[in-house]
């Protein structure tokens, strides 16, 4: 069996009857900026200890809490931060969803690589954040968590996923057989895991033929693989995902999840 692993507020309005009594209808305006920050107080807290550049479009920032000795982790789990405090952000621009690249309880440490590809919130925080920084935080869980049930792994994905697909290797049992695909069209933006280790087989393939160079490759790298104890991961760019689970689902009839 193959098991394919993908990535109100509301205004209150207030009555008040006047001397004359007659019935107003007030509708307070509230700062988002405001309400924001109000719900970061009720986030964990964190500080930035360390921040440096992988390469042009990926920090690895380290933060540290207390609450991340006691936290209850699955590797593959996604941490939320709140990106927008001190800023006038729509409510959904606030929270990003990073991977936990490695979670140290004992010394109470989460290591992150923030890829800065697109002009959002997540990424101005990303470039903007620096050691001593108060983080809020939240925990996301995921269905692309580790999982020994197999004895083959495959992993696919784009540097965007690196991070996170490093904790699931990392976190498997010795002696599994891994082949795995792990592609970027700038060769610099594939770095090396924590441990200077690169695990993966990288592959320089350009954005615009991602989707077809890679179902190509599919023959070749599932050589030899039985569906009957294979886990597949792919994490990364959404059109790849949705077109290798048609491959695996429609072509190959393997299952999913």
């Amino acid at each position: 069996m193959i098991n394919i692993h993908h990535s109100e507020n509301q205004n209150r309005t207030l009555l008040q009857i006047n001397r004359t009594k007659t019935l107003q209808i007030i509708r307070p305006i509230y700062s988002m900026g405001l309400i924001n920050n109000l719900i970061a107080g009720f986030l964990d807290k964190a500080t930035i200890s360390y921040k440096t550049p992988l390469n042009a479009n990926t920090f690895h920032i380290q933060l540290h809490s207390e609450a991340f000795r006691k936290v209850n982790h699955v590797p593959g789990y996604f941490v939320r931060i709140f990106v927008g405090k001190g800023k006038d952000l729509a409510f959904k621009d606030n929270l990003r969803s990073y991977s936990a690249w490695k979670l140290n309880k004992l010394n109470g440490t989460l290591e992150l690589a923030v890829c800065t590809h697109g002009a959002g919130p997540g990424s101005d925080w990303a470039k903007e954040c620096k050691v001593g920084d108060e983080v809020s935080f939240t925990w996301k869980k995921s269905n692309l968590v580790v999982d020994d049930a197999a004895d083959n792994y495959v992993f696919i994905g784009d540097s965007s996923a690196l991070a996170h697909l490093y904790e699931l290797h990392r976190n498997l049992l010795k002696g599994k057989s891994v082949k795995s695909i792990i592609y970027d069209e700038i060769e610099s933006n594939l770095f090396p895991d924590l441990d200077g280790s690169r695990p993966f087989h990288f592959h320089n393939i350009a954005n615009a033929q991602s989707t077809t160079s890679i179902l190509e490759m599919m023959p070749v790298l599932l050589e030899g693989v039985s569906s009957s104890n294979t886990i597949v991961y792919v994490a990364g760019d959404s059109r790849i995902c949705i077109a290798l689970n048609n491959y695996f689902r429609k072509e190959l009839r393997w299952e999913s999840r």
